[in-house]
């Protein structure tokens, strides 16, 4: 029984993880596409390239762990913006971190010959977890807003993550409809990788009765 809940919560751990990782990966594709579709040249008075630039900026703050400060060429930031900054930063490194950990257990688990055992047997756990994923995409597309005012309040504990167009400009190059494709992307990608694991649990199943 512990057993069989220790991989239900290292998988569980491992596709969030992954899913987070790689949806951070496309939003710099989903963010060149944004930036144009929603004209925020037009927005922010400065050019696509600009504005390129200074989300490159961001992202090599809050994934390069190497990076001590963040400095954007063409937006100030106040001392509430550049702590959200860091704590999102926190965040994206614990995931990295997650993932490499559960990756490592669950080949260590492959290894051992007990993945695939443990696969077939949880395969109930992946639907339910499928689904539940689904019901929060759902709740997202009926209220994006609503649930992204519940995700902050579930991993920030202050409300820095408010912020101020006059204090921190750099939002007006981060509107809302960017994070809803941001969080559309993540849910496909975690639904795949379940689904995934659900084929392969499916194949084991019939080859164990066999």
């Amino acid at each position: 029984m512990l057993i069989n809940i220790a991989f239900d919560l290292l998988l569980t751990v491992f596709t969030i993880s992954s899913t987070l990782i790689l949806t951070i990966l496309a939003s710099y594709l989903i963010f060149w596409i944004d930036a144009r579709y929603l004209q925020l040249d037009l927005v922010t008075n400065l050019s696509q390239q600009q504005i390129w630039h200074n989300y490159q900026q961001v992202m090599d703050y809050l994934t390069h762990p190497w990076v001590a400060k963040l400095k954007m060429t063409n937006f100030f930031s106040s001392a509430a913006g550049l702590e959200h900054f860091s704590e999102v930063r926190l965040w994206f490194m614990v995931g990295v971190i997650m993932w490499l950990v559960s990756l490592l257990l669950l080949v260590w688990w492959h290894k051992r010959g007990h993945f695939q055992q443990r696969l077939w047997i949880n395969q109930y756990f992946i639907v339910i977890l499928g689904l539940g994923i689904l019901v929060l995409a759902l709740l997202a597309i009926i209220d994006f807003d609503g649930m992204f005012t519940v995700f902050h309040h579930l991993l920030f504990w202050n409300n820095d993550w408010l912020f101020d167009p006059n204090k921190d400009p750099v939002i007006n190059i981060l509107p809302a409809s960017f994070f809803a494709h941001c969080f559309l992307f993540g849910f496909i990608v975690c639904e795949l990788i379940l689904l995934s694991f659900w084929l392969q649990s499916r194949r084991l199943l019939k080859s164990h009765r066999k």
